[in-house]
């Protein structure tokens, strides 16, 4: 998934366009990974749901650097503030929000500016989604198996585990959970329980492999995520996005 530099990503709609309810993910690709969920859901809802993702452009009101670009990518600023406007004109009742863990802010030893700066750029952006929409659902980023998983899964079943806590990862949701603190329209879901219940993970579950690649949910797992993801909504949401 990619777009020239300079251009933009383009909305991409999907479900029922006469629909009352409008769903928004928004983020990067490790928010494009649970379209598949979301889709189910708004199947069995009846909802329309709008696409705003960018890969390494992240949620947070920051500018990042791109180590493939070697410069600070511009071009995700501009995105992300097209998509805010976007949310303006759309009012949906949900935005399900979505970031990776491995920018350069929370992989080494970020110190606390960093860290500080990318809170607030997070603070700034859900301030801003909740203006627009009825309720924020961010979700912490998944574990990283940090190996191309069906290369492994070929090579060797049973040695392609990995460790489920790396401190970028603790990093960035300890970030996620000071920003989202006392908000009272935003929910912070954490589906590490769901994909990794132990210290070590499997990248296999139930014979569906899990990772489409060394970091990205597979879509056929991503899909079976949605009930977990559902329940763990607040139940005044959940009546909200039921016709």
């Amino acid at each position: 998934m990619s777009w020239p530099l300079g251009g933009d990503p383009p909305d991409c709609e999907f479900g029922d366009q006469t629909a009352l309810t409008t769903v928004v993910l928004f983020g990067d690709s490790h928010a494009a990974q649970w379209f598949p969920a979301l889709e189910a859901l708004g199947r069995e809802r009846r909802w329309r749901i709008v696409v705003f993702v960018m890969p390494a452009c992240p949620v947070a009101t920051v500018e990042p650097f791109d180590p493939k670009l070697k410069r600070a990518y511009h071009e995700c600023t501009r995105w992300r503030e097209r998509v805010m406007v976007r949310l303006d004109e759309l009012r949906p009742k949900l935005v399900v929000a979505a970031s990776a863990s491995s920018y350069e802010a929370f992989v080494g030893n970020p110190d606390a500016q960093v860290l500080a700066d990318w809170q607030l750029g997070l603070e700034v952006s859900l301030a801003r989604m909740t203006a627009a929409a009825k309720h924020v659902v961010l979700l912490r980023d998944t574990p990283l198996p940090g190996f191309h998983v069906p290369r492994c899964v070929a090579r060797d079943r049973t040695g392609c585990s990995f460790a489920r806590d790396i401190p970028s990862r603790r990093l960035a949701f300890a970030v996620e959970q000071a920003a989202a603190e006392g908000r009272e329209r935003v929910t912070l879901v954490d589906l590490t329980q769901e994909i990794c219940a132990e210290a070590h993970c499997e990248v296999e579950s139930n014979g569906v492999v899990m990772f489409h690649d060394a970091q990205h949910l597979s879509a056929t797992f991503a899909r079976s995520l949605s009930g977990a993801l559902w329940l763990r909504l607040p139940l005044a949401l959940q009546q909200e996005l039921t016709p």
